[in-house]
């Protein structure tokens, strides 16, 4: 009797390898029955690639059995690119510095928010603050290095913990946890570029810089490795607009290496465990990084969460960044107030002992 594959492995068999064309490589799933899949489903959407899964498997004819959900996806993309280029010209007409970033995705997607950094000081943020709320948005919470706001479009459908996603914009004053500032803004602000979102351009990161910052940010501090993650690497590594060696000295200049290392050593596995061997590309990346395929065979499922030792090795990596070292001087001033430092504590302590981040349109 064959042993039934783990549905994460169904779900990426069924996109197929980054950057493959051949739809043949792909796993056929005509004749799947309605469990298997939901089931599927069910772990692409866990993984944050249930569009790409949907689209990939041709969800998006009428006689499709997943067809609903495909068109949902398709609602939810095409509202978040709206909010996307709205959120920009805002900040635009007002002046501001900024880039969109951790939003705009190589493949079909639905993110659950957009992400603003406004690259001046604290007077430019608030600034910022203050335009989008006379454009109209709705202001829900302010957090120490951000704000939650939702666009006027989401008005009554909307609320602080980002129920129904789509319309939500987090509005960045650094890419930090706390107020622990990671990438610096100086950093961030040299790797500007425009990008395309359906028929218009906003102002963004570089991918080669932002692809180096959410490899980082998935293991500090959110512990996690997604499918999703896999799929936007590998498919910047294959787009001929992607300069490999403007993201190594990029990662390098900012001492993200140990975390892009840990990644691209999970990829490796999984490219080897789901489609039998580890591609050019992140072959390549891992021999740059001094890397090579672990065994991983303990990892049953995707998501999967890193292991404590790695979160903090990650953050201790940072510390060689001057920018870095001076970031965690802010965050040991902040906890010199009681509640911060209460606060602070209890999420080292629960992302320490925490699992895999778990994903959920809400």
């Amino acid at each position: 009797m064959a042993v039934r594959e783990p549905a994460w492995v169904d779900a990426a068999r069924a996109i197929g390898v980054a950057g493959g064309s051949d739809t043949a490589d792909r796993l056929d799933t005509s004749d799947w029955s309605r469990s298997r899949l939901d089931r599927t489903y069910d772990a692409a959407f866990a993984n944050r690639v249930e569009y790409f899964f949907l689209q990939a498997i041709g969800a998006s004819s009428t006689q499709h059995p997943l067809s609903g959900r495909w068109r949902e996806c398709m609602e939810r993309s095409e509202q978040t690119a709206r909010v996307v280029v709205d959120v920009d010209r805002a900040l635009d007409e007002a002046g501001i510095d900024h880039a969109i970033f951790k939003s705009i995705k190589r493949y079909p997607a639905t993110p659950n928010d957009t992400d603003v950094l406004v690259l001046g000081g604290q007077s430019e943020y608030r600034i910022a603050r203050q335009a989008l709320v006379r454009h109209g948005y709705i202001e829900l919470g302010v957090a120490p290095m951000q704000t939650l706001l939702a666009h006027p479009s989401g008005a009554g459908r909307v609320s602080r913990d980002k129920s129904g996603g789509t319309y939500y914009v987090d509005l960045y004053r650094g890419v930090a946890a706390d107020y622990f500032e990671y990438v610096s803004k100086e950093a961030i602000a040299a790797n500007l570029t425009r990008r395309r979102v359906g028929e218009d351009m906003v102002t963004a990161v570089a991918p080669e810089c932002e692809l180096g910052i959410v490899m980082f940010h998935n293991v500090f501090p959110e512990k996690t490795f997604h499918l999703e993650h896999y799929y936007q690497f590998a498919l910047e590594l294959t787009d001929p607009t992607f300069d490999v060696d403007r993201f190594l000295a990029f990662v390098h200049d900012n001492a993200l290496d140990y975390a892009v290392a840990r990644n691209v050593e999970v990829m490796g596995w999984l490219e080897r465990r789901v489609f039998g061997e580890v591609s050019a590309p992140i072959a390549a990346v891992m021999q740059s990084l001094g890397r090579k395929v672990r065994p991983h065979g303990h990892v049953a499922v995707l998501p999967r969460s890193f292991p404590a030792t790695v979160f903090w090795r990650c953050f201790a990596s940072k510390l060689r960044d001057p920018s870095s070292r001076r970031a965690l001087g802010v965050q040991a001033r902040k906890m010199m107030d009681r509640q911060i430092f209460i606060e602070t504590m209890r999420s080292a302590w629960s992302r320490t002992l925490g699992g895999a981040e778990i994903y959920a349109h809400k």
